[in-house]
């Protein structure tokens, strides 16, 4: 009746008959199972959006029966978290710190909340799972790309000017005219002179960036002159 298990280990092709036999289907080959493998993770990172959402958030997040880490549990339906694509039970796997530019993972719901709340921003980014809950994620991630960032339809309906330090793009009801002269960019400080008109179809400042350069290039320059000269009259 079969093989005996020790005669198995030294004839695969018995052991697969046997197990035929016995009714039990056999692994199939490694490879197989490595491009399955592969394949549920794509399946998985796919189901993964990077959203930004602005002040007030418009949703709260808890946690789920059964399930580890941390959920959407209330969405306003006319709220900026609607309008941003974020749903009732979507999986909040990363988001803004409430300092630097990282991205925390969302393994406990009261870290999440605190972090949530502590962020000065007028807006906040996010990872969210959008498919079958998963593991909750434990390390940080780097600040997502600052220029080229993706922004809504109403976000980019109102943009008008771009950090030329770091990409931070203005899209607030506040005309950037009128802002006061101490204003700085929320993402890195820089003073409101260091924005230039926003170009909507590119995503960067208009005239790209070798304007301002060259303005600072030539401002430098000028500088040194100013001081050789001063040298020479003073020898």
């Amino acid at each position: 009746p079969g093989v005996p298990l020790r005669a198995q280990s030294h004839a695969p092709d018995a052991m697969a008959t046997t197990s035929l036999r016995g009714g039990v289907t056999p692994l199939p080959p490694r490879s197989t199972r490595v491009a399955r493998t592969v394949a549920r993770r794509a399946a998985a990172r796919a189901q993964q959006k990077e959203i930004a959402v602005d002040k007030p958030l418009g949703f709260s997040v808890g946690g789920k029966g059964g399930e580890n880490g941390v959920f959407v549990t209330f969405v306003n339906p006319v709220g900026n978290g609607a309008k941003a694509g974020i749903k009732n039970g979507d999986q909040v796997l990363y988001t803004s710190s409430f300092f630097g530019d990282e991205m925390w993972p969302c393994e406990n719901v009261g870290f999440t909340k605190t972090t949530i709340s502590n962020n000065g921003r007028d807006y906040m980014d996010f990872i969210i799972n959008k498919g079958a809950p998963i593991p909750p994620p434990k390390g940080k991630l780097p600040a997502p790309p600052r220029f080229g960032k993706k922004l809504n339809d109403r976000q980019k309906e109102a943009a008008s000017h771009i950090c030329l330090d770091c990409g931070f793009i203005y899209f607030q009801k506040t005309p950037f005219a009128e802002l006061d002269g101490g204003w700085v960019c929320p993402q890195c400080s820089a003073p409101k002179g260091r924005f230039a008109d926003f170009d909507k179809e590119t995503g960067l400042p208009k005239g790209g960036f070798t304007t301002p350069l060259i303005s600072t290039i030539s401002g430098l320059l000028a500088a040194g002159a100013i001081a050789y000269f001063t040298y020479l009259g003073l020898s």
